[in-house]
């Protein structure tokens, strides 16, 4: 067989994404009308402000999402599946599922690997140091352009979380499958 078709139907894409009040990672510039007043960003010392999220989806839904720790460890992050995705995973029929995650260390961690296999969760392989493929990439990356559109910032770790998960509720299933 040369390549997958609807097998992909059966993958549960997940990772996650840090957002800051001051504006994505990487924040250093924007797009502003040239007749109009330029806008100044401020940045905050020592890291304040930073929340982490967790999301998963597939063709068959999306899971709720998880806020996590920016220093998560492999504890945390099976606590955060245990919390958001066995639900989800049983509700699609997760059976035949496929579980795509990076390589992230925590992700890699023994203890990870031992819980996916209690719940007899298909992991996906993926070789290391490969390009980061994953569709939710593309879908975490629209709603960090939302979350700061025209150089918003945050006051609040509460007003941001706020913001991402209206944006994360809004995401529907045809917009996931595209």
């Amino acid at each position: 067989k040369v390549g997958w078709g609807t097998e992909w139907n059966n993958v549960v894409f997940s990772d996650e994404k840090k957002f800051n009040l001051d504006g994505a990672d990487g924040f250093r510039c924007y797009w502003h009308d040239l007749r109009k007043e330029e806008q100044i960003f401020s940045k905050r010392h020592s890291g304040v402000g930073t929340v982490m999220i967790w999301a998963a989806f597939s063709s068959k839904g999306k899971t709720t999402l998880s806020f996590v720790k920016p220093n998560s460890t492999s504890a945390n992050y099976q606590k955060s599946l245990e919390e958001h995705l066995i639900l989800f995973w049983e509700r699609i029929g997760g059976e035949n599922g496929i579980f795509m995650e990076d390589n992230a260390p925590i992700h890699k961690a023994s203890s990870t690997k031992s819980w996916f296999s209690a719940r007899n969760i298909n992991v996906m392989d993926w070789p290391a140091y490969s390009p980061d493929s994953n569709p939710i990439e593309n879908v975490l990356g629209q709603i960090s352009r939302i979350v700061y559109g025209v150089g918003r910032q945050y006051n609040s770790v509460y007003d941001l979380k706020k913001a991402i998960e209206e944006i994360w509720e809004k995401k529907n299933q045809p917009y996931l499958n595209t």
